[in-house]
C-alpha cells in the first residue's frame, strides 16, 4: 500500500505529494538490518579465533580463554547465516568446543565463545550506523 505526505507551499501554488510504496521502504529497511546482522556475526567470528588465537603448552587458567594446543578448535569454528540472513550463528561442531566454554565436571570453564558474542553486542551500533535511514 502507498503511503503518500502532502507538503503545503504557502498559496497553494508550492504544494507537493511525496509517495512511495510501503513494500520497497520494508525491503530496504530488511537489506540494512541484513548487513548490520551479517557484520556482527562476521565479528564475533573473528573475535572469538582472536580469543582462540593463544598459545601455550598448559592449559589455560580457569575463566580464561582456551590456549590453542592442537588448532582443532580453532579450526572448527564457523559462521552460518539462517532466516534468510536475519539470524547470524557462530559456533563449532566440535564437542571441545562446548566443554571448554562451559567446563564440566573436572575442568573449569574457558569461555571463548560468550566473551566474543559480549564484545560485538557493546559494538553493536557501529553495525548499524552506517544505515541509509
Amino acid at each position: 500500500m502507498p503511503t503518500a505526505f502532502n507538503i503545503k507551499g504557502r498559496g497553494g501554488k508550492h504544494d507537493q505529494t511525496i509517495k512511495w510504496d510501503d513494500k520497497l521502504i520494508l525491503g530496504l529497511a530488511e537489506a540494512e538490518v541484513k548487513h548490520g546482522i551479517n557484520a556482527a556475526t562476521l565479528a564475533v567470528e573473528q573475535d572469538a579465533k582472536q580469543l582462540i588465537g593463544g598459545t601455550g603448552d598448559q592449559p589455560s587458567p580457569p575463566g580464561r580463554p582456551p590456549h590453542q594446543v592442537t588448532g582443532e578448535l580453532l579450526q572448527g569454528v564457523s559462521h552460518e547465516f539462517r532466516d534468510g540472513g536475519l539470524t547470524g550463528v557462530v559456533g563449532t561442531d566440535n564437542p571441545l568446543g562446548r566443554r571448554l566454554e562451559f567446563g564440566t565436571s573436572k575442568m573449569a570453564a574457558r569461555p571463548w565463545l560468550r566473551p566474543a558474542f559480549n564484545g560485538v553486542i557493546s559494538r553493536l551500533e557501529q553495525f548499524f550506523s552506517n544505515s541509509r535511514f
